[in-house]
């Protein structure tokens, strides 16, 4: 059985974790508040699944995973890696996590020896060399099928909602869902998220514009700090849960008229339902 990778390259997103708690929410309720068709025949009882919204998007955990795990400090994944599997189904986490250090350090660029190839060459040779390393460093396929979970799905991340075809204002896959607009209840989670978000682009988009260039070991350490700092900011999201749908946190908005351009992620059919936006309250930071 071949090695995997520690790294998840274009990989797409998957299924969300069975074993969270969703809200219970039928057919008939979710035709009642305007978040689907009205049911005919006896579907009103079937089960309605809500959307789960990210606010940091897959995608940038996704893309940032690759440049923390090849070119960040050992303390740096290891912080990273508990953010993400606190509260997910993983086998062994301590072992996988001594697995990934192990990985870094075999294969990773070091001050030593940083200089000596690009930053692309650096994280090709994260996937080249799996197969080289001893067995107790690889990882097996049942790993990297964990492993994409936990970087994509964190509870902590996430924030039941209408369906995307639905909503006016969701960012898609690239861009920060903002909910600190909700209220004071939960306005230090969302910040502590756009934080970390901010942090994770800064990575994505410094890679993207080096990554053709040799390696420096003080670009390297400048990476390492600004993941450390988001760390320090947000490691206690890992104890914040799915929040589950409030329809208090929504408002609905009439249909886009005909003839005039479509909406983001709306159109054909779709303009015959209610649209939904996150529901902006007015917040003092600081009372």
């Amino acid at each position: 059985m071949a090695a995997q990778s520690p790294l998840l390259g274009d990989v797409d997103r998957v299924s969300s974790p069975k074993h969270w708690t969703r809200s219970n929410i039928t057919l008939g309720q979710a035709a009642q508040w305007g978040l689907a068709e009205t049911p005919s025949g006896g579907n009103a009882m079937h089960s309605y699944n809500l959307a789960l919204h990210h606010n940091v998007p897959w995608k940038t955990l996704r893309d940032s995973w690759d440049v923390i795990v090849t070119f960040c400090s050992e303390a740096v994944i290891r912080d990273v890696f508990k953010l993400y599997n606190y509260g997910c189904a993983m086998r062994r986490p301590d072992r996988f996590e001594d697995k990934l250090a192990m990985i870094r350090e075999a294969v990773g660029p070091g001050p030593k020896n940083a200089a000596g190839a690009t930053y692309e060459r650096w994280m090709q040779r994260m996937s080249e060399q799996m197969e080289n390393l001893s067995p107790e460093k690889q990882i097996d396929t049942d790993e990297g099928s964990e492993l994409i979970n936990i970087v994509i799905w964190q509870q902590w991340n996430i924030l039941e909602g209408p369906k995307e075809n639905l909503r006016t204002d969701d960012p898609g896959s690239d861009g920060f869902d903002d909910f600190r607009c909700l209220g004071r209840t939960n306005y230090s989670r969302f910040e502590r998220a756009r934080l970390y978000y901010n942090a994770l682009k800064t990575l994505v988009d410094e890679y993207k514009k080096v990554k053709a260039g040799f390696c420096s070991q003080t670009v390297l350490d400048t990476w390492t700090s600004i993941m450390s700092q988001a760390l320090d900011q947000s490691r206690t999201l890992r104890q914040e849960t799915l929040l589950s749908f409030d329809n208090q946190s929504w408002e609905r908005v009439n249909p886009a008229p005909r003839g005039k351009p479509a909406m983001p992620n709306c159109g054909g059919d779709d303009y015959k339902k209610m649209h939904w936006v996150k529901r902006k309250q007015v917040i003092v930071v600081g009372d």
